[in-house]
């Protein structure tokens, strides 16, 4: 796996558009985590890949999202 950037809290919103990891904590449950594209406004639903979140062009409900990044450019 490619080098991540530390977590961000759910009120820092990324610089650019693509594709984040995400982590979701449900009340006394684990840590699940997923991938969801950032369009600069928005987060998509969430996705098991990172190659599946590219496609998803539905918005999530749950905007407030603990996410990182990749710290170099992916291809």
């Amino acid at each position: 796996m490619s080098k991540m950037t530390r977590w961000f809290p759910p009120h820092i919103k990324p610089a650019r558009p693509g594709v984040y990891e995400v982590k979701f904590t449900p009340k006394g449950l684990y840590e699940s985590y997923f991938y969801a594209m950032w369009n600069g406004k928005r987060w998509s639903r969430v996705a098991t890949y990172e190659e599946m979140a590219r496609f998803h062009s539905n918005f999530d409900a749950l905007q407030n999202k603990y996410w990182r990044g990749f710290t170099k450019e992916q291809t």
